[in-house]
């Protein structure tokens, strides 16, 4: 895809929304909102796995990430645990 302005982009995105939301009753605007929404996620979550699996197998990737992640947590959680003593 081609970069265009940012500007541009969102702000046709406004004016078609903004078009849309003339037509349908807030219910339907929620509907088609979080459908958007979902479609938007699931691209962003595939690209991002996507890229991450360049060079080792995918669920070597996922597993490492997830790892480092949890012991952050794990880091982060005796912290808090030893600050408040």
């Amino acid at each position: 895809m081609k970069s265009s302005y940012p500007t541009i982009f969102s702000g046709s995105a406004v004016f078609i929304a903004y078009l849309i939301c003339q037509e349908f009753t807030p219910e339907e605007q929620e509907n088609i909102g979080n459908w958007f929404m979902l479609f938007g996620q699931f691209i962003v979550t595939y690209s991002g796995f996507a890229s991450s699996s360049d060079s080792s197998s995918p669920q070597d990737t996922d597993f490492t990430t997830l790892q480092k992640a949890l012991q952050k947590i794990e880091k982060e959680i005796e912290a808090l645990k030893n600050s408040e003593k």
